[in-house]
């Protein structure tokens, strides 16, 4: 069970890494655009962050992340390590 711990574990830590960057990146080009259409149109529009978006978003990612980890995470565990290592 220690396998498939490490496997979600692994699954979990791309995720949120690669979420993080997503809301980094998705922020500055959101922020940019914002303040181009303000400036074009002559009028201030603010930039608003949708934080229970990128809630729900997290949470969904964290949800796939196990639920795609643990399948092939279990598979591993069930066969003999020997032979596993011998067909690699």
């Amino acid at each position: 069970m220690q396998l498939v711990r490490v496997y979600i574990e692994e699954a979990f830590i791309l995720v949120i890494s690669a979420s993080v960057m997503g809301m980094i990146v998705g922020m500055i080009v959101g922020y940019m655009l914002t303040s181009q259409m303000g400036m074009m149109q002559g009028i201030p529009i603010q930039f608003v962050f949708p934080y229970m978006m990128v809630i729900i978003s997290i949470g969904a990612a964290v949800l796939v992340s196990i639920i795609a980890s643990a399948g092939p995470a279990l598979g591993v565990v069930n066969r003999n390590i020997v032979t596993t290592m011998k067909t690699v």
